[in-house]
C-alpha cells in the first residue's frame, strides 16, 4: 500500500494528489535517510532548486531559474524560506533552518502570495525537543 502524503501548501492539510500546484515534499525521515541535514542539502533532492552562497556567505536559493544573487546580507530573497509558518525575510537567517525537521515542502510557483510574500518559497516544519 502506498502511503498518502499530506501537505499544507494551501494553508490547510490536504493530500498531495489534490493540490493543484507543483510541490516537492519530504518527511524528516526521508531527509535523514538522504543525508539532507541543512538547507544547502535540499539542492540535491529537489529538481530545479539550486543553493549557492553570496560573497558574504549568505545563502542564495534559485528555484526554476528565479533567484536573487546580491552581495548584501540584508537583501530580500526571491525564494523565501518559512520555518513553522514564519518567513525568514533575509537570506542569512535561512542558513540555520535545518535542525529537527519534521517535513519540508518546496512550492514551485507563485504560491508565496498565499502567505503574503511575492516570491517562491521553501516551507519547513520543525519538531521541538521537549
Amino acid at each position: 500500500m502506498i502511503e498518502e502524503i499530506t501537505v499544507t501548501a494551501q494553508r490547510r492539510s490536504e493530500s498531495l494528489n489534490r493540490v493543484p500546484m507543483t510541490i516537492s515534499a519530504f518527511s524528516g525521515d526521508t531527509l535523514a535517510r538522504a543525508g539532507a541535514v541543512s538547507p544547502e542539502s535540499l539542492g540535491k533532492l529537489v529538481p530545479s532548486l539550486v543553493y549557492t552562497k553570496s560573497a558574504y556567505g549568505a545563502p542564495v536559493f534559485t528555484l526554476r531559474g528565479v533567484g536573487y544573487y546580491d552581495y548584501s546580507i540584508s537583501a530580500v530573497p526571491a525564494v523565501t524560506v518559512y520555518v513553522d509558518e514564519v518567513p525568514l525575510p533575509y537570506s542569512r537567517m535561512s542558513q540555520f533552518a535545518g535542525n529537527d525537521v519534521q517535513r519540508v515542502e518546496v512550492l514551485k510557483g507563485p504560491q508565496g502570495t498565499l502567505y503574503g510574500v511575492t516570491s517562491r518559497f521553501v516551507r519547513q516544519t520543525t519538531i521541538w525537543r521537549t
